[in-house]
Order: C-alpha cells, then structure tokens, then sequence
C-alpha cells in the first residue's frame, strides 16, 4: 500500500467515524515515524546555536585578555 492509499484510507476513516480533527492529528503524529527526523533537525538547530555562542564567547574572552 502506497502513501496515496493510506491517505486516502485514513480520510475514508475520519468520514466515516466522524472523529474530530484535533484527535485524528494527535493519532497521526504520534503513529507517524516523523517524530524523530524533526526533532534531530531541532536538536541540530540548537546546537549550531550553542555552537555559535560559545564562539562568540570565545572571541569575547581572546579579545579582553
């Protein structure tokens, strides 16, 4: 089954049961494997942060001493 089945199966479902949106998107995430891709490009988000700002710090700490 393709990801255009599934999709169009899980619409078949929402109409048929009537679940409300706010629950079929929690389902949807929480059954989906995209959890983990999007919270390591978060994770690596904030590491180039911490990486810049110790950087910064760095520069801050060569320049005054």
């Amino acid at each position: 089954m393709n990801a255009g089945e599934k999709t169009f199966q899980s619409a078949r479902l929402i109409h048929r049961y009537k679940f409300p949106l706010w629950l079929w998107l929690r389902l949807f995430i929480m059954i989906r494997p995209l959890k983990k891709p999007i919270f390591r490009l978060y994770h690596r988000k904030s590491l180039v942060k911490q990486g810049k700002i110790v950087q910064k710090a760095k520069f801050i700490i060569r320049r005054w001493s």
